[in-house]
């Protein structure tokens, strides 16, 4: 089964990064405060879209996100996403990624469960450097970040 990616970037640098310039942190390097705030995001995103139809980023998105993923893009988003994996299920922590040169976000990676797909799908929050939602992705899991 084919199923949708999504790719929501609110950073326009990010466009221009390439996959392997990012680094895997060790346990002891992450941010367990963006952990928790990627976390907190991803289900509640995901109970709002399922109750109001939209999630309210004026206070934990950039404003480039939060101009981008509009109530109408997260609900065709959503659409899509429930005819191709279905109902969110959970969340699971894995790891954060950061850019190699300079840390300017983390990147935040979840394993998530959804009704239609047995396969792990990943979760990606984007977190910059003032704790706010830079990007956000749901896109088939892959081990590692700078896979292709």
């Amino acid at each position: 089964m084919k199923y949708l990616i999504v790719l929501i970037v609110a950073i326009s640098f990010l466009l221009g990064c390439k996959a392997d310039e990012f680094a895997l942190l060790l346990p002891e390097n992450e941010d367990k405060e963006k952990i928790s705030l990627a976390d907190s995001f991803v289900n509640d995103y995901f109970k709002s879209i399922n109750s109001s139809g939209s999630y309210d980023f004026r206070f934990d998105g950039t404003i480039e996100f939060s101009k981008s993923f509009t109530k109408d893009t997260q609900m065709e988003t959503y659409s899509r996403l429930m005819d191709e994996i279905g109902n969110f299920q959970s969340v699971e922590y894995l790891e954060t990624w950061v850019p190699i040169t300079e840390r300017t976000m983390d990147i935040i990676r979840f394993k998530g469960k959804f009704s239609k797909i047995k396969k792990d799908v990943e979760i990606r929050v984007v977190i910059d450097n003032k704790n706010k939602i830079a990007g956000f992705w749901v896109k088939p899991w892959k081990d590692n970040l700078n896979q292709y």
